[in-house]
């Protein structure tokens, strides 16, 4: 889990004119708690992804997003759903170290599977860099998708330049320039500026997958 979860609740918050009170009451939770979850200082508490899965329902977003950056914040996972029941495949999961070998053409053998719709089936999925203290014990799968043109903002799945590994990045095009970020969190500097042909991009990330590991 990334800590800029908390971010992406105040920004929806925001614009919903949401208070601590509001959101305390809609999930159903002490205010105290709320505001420990979202403290800056030595006295938050971390929320579970059951607590965080509520928050998300009640502010009318995607878990995914919330939890990690993962995808868009309003994709329907009941349109996801839907597509699954018509028709589903299973594309393969992979570490990300691992990419570059795959990439090169050698076998790699993947960490996981995940079912998608068929539309994706020619794709695959990255184990997505969880931190925090809930990254011990869950695992996120982020889909890639693959020669899907980025936007900016979006989480994609890239490197720079030719031997660098490939990792999870945020892209914004500035003029003529890239701007990255490392993973999701834009609130700081961003990483470096570069040429877009500097730029391997080998899809860009949705929806993620989460598993708590036995």
């Amino acid at each position: 889990m990334e800590d800029n979860y908390q971010d992406r609740i105040l920004m929806v918050m925001k614009e919903r004119r949401e208070s601590y009170g509001s959101l305390a009451k809609g999930v159903n939770r002490g205010k105290a708690t709320i505001s420990r979850y979202l403290a800056k200082d030595h006295t938050r508490t971390y929320p579970s992804v059951c607590d965080l899965e509520l928050i998300a329902k009640y502010l009318e977003v995607e878990p995914h997003w919330l939890i990690c950056g993962v995808g868009d914040r309003h994709t329907s996972r009941q349109t996801i759903n839907d597509s699954i029941g018509a028709g589903a495949a299973t594309v393969n999961v992979y570490s990300r170290a691992d990419i570059n070998a795959l990439m090169s053409g050698h076998d790699v053998n993947p960490v996981e599977h995940m079912a998608v719709p068929t539309q994706y089936a020619g794709q695959f999925g990255v184990m997505y860099p969880l931190q925090g203290p809930l990254a011990s014990i869950w695992d996120c799968a982020a889909l890639i998708s693959k020669n899907e043109q980025w936007q900016n903002d979006d989480l994609v799945f890239a490197r720079i330049g030719v031997n660098a590994p490939f990792d999870f990045y945020t892209l914004v095009m500035v003029a003529d320039k890239v701007h990255v970020w490392r993973g999701d969190d834009t609130t700081k500097n961003a990483t470096t500026v570069c040429d877009v042909n500097n730029l391997e991009v080998l899809g860009v990330a949705k929806w993620g997958v989460w598993k708590k590991r036995g």
